[in-house]
């Protein structure tokens, strides 16, 4: 026969399948973003590379080697939805031409040439420039970083995580306010029961008081009085018993009173 599966004295396996289950999740999430991201960087650079040989065979001819803008829109034309961000430096280690770079309007030459020198800076911490050679022994370096989509893409699997841990505290919250909600309605069921339970010898005692009280010769008025006063306090236990769970009704009462009594008593 099998045994009665207790879900709350399995408290601990549960939350540890449910973080298995998750850790599991997140990680093939992030190792299918990672792959996703590989690939698209690997596109981009067969894209980077289809620009540099543009560039070599438009250099071939004098006239549009002059206008090196032509390539850089002759390469949109060959990717129209690329937008990777792209530099070209000639022989001379000067910027030459640029595109996808956010360049503030308000620059002059040299500072817009400066700026772009410290983009080629960042370019060549994340990806080797490819060199173009444009005829009669010149050559340039073109460099290249992600696009905007990439990079957005790359804080993809920490977004994903950060989604996970949400889901599995708002699952644990959920359990556990579960939980105490089901632990607290066994204990107004068990607090209502015993108050139940108390009313048939409790209505027994308080026919006993009637009884000593009518032959009070026999067991004395004070003593009836005292098992009385016992007995009411009974009452008053079975009656908050009976209230647990209940909206509490609030009334004035004289504390000098209840105190007096207390210690009286």
């Amino acid at each position: 026969m099998l045994k009665s599966f207790d879900i709350y004295n399995q408290n601990n396996i549960i939350k540890i399948i449910v973080a298995l289950n998750l850790l599991l999740v997140g990680t093939a999430s992030v190792l299918y973003t990672n792959r996703l991201i590989g690939r698209l960087e690997a596109r981009e650079e067969r894209y980077v590379q289809m620009y540099a040989r543009t560039l070599a065979y438009v250099s071939q001819d004098d006239d549009l080697k002059q206008d090196l803008t032509f390539a850089v829109g002759l390469m949109a034309d060959i990717n129209a939805n690329s937008n990777i961000p792209v530099i070209y430096i000639n022989e001379k280690n000067v910027p030459d031409d640029y595109k996808n770079i956010d360049v503030p309007a308000d620059l002059t030459e040299t500072e817009k040439r400066h700026f772009l020198r410290q983009q080629v800076a960042i370019m060549r911490q994340k990806h080797t420039p490819i060199p173009v050679s444009v005829g009669q022994g010149e050559y340039g370096l073109i460099y290249f970083s992600n696009s905007k989509m990439l990079r957005q893409l790359q804080y993809f699997p920490l977004v994903q995580l950060a989604i996970l841990a949400v889901l599995a505290i708002l699952a644990y919250l959920a359990f556990s306010s579960s939980r105490r909600a089901e632990q607290n309605r066994v204990w107004v069921g068990l607090a209502k029961e015993t108050a139940h339970q108390l009313g048939t010898p409790l209505s027994s005692l308080m026919a006993w008081v009637e009884i000593m009280r009518a032959d009070a010769d026999q067991y004395g008025e004070e003593v009836t009085d005292e098992i009385e006063k016992d007995v009411k306090r009974l009452e008053t236990i079975t009656a908050r018993f009976s209230s647990i769970g209940s909206v509490p009704t609030l009334k004035d009462e004289d504390v000098a009173a209840v105190v007096f009594e207390f210690t009286d008593y």
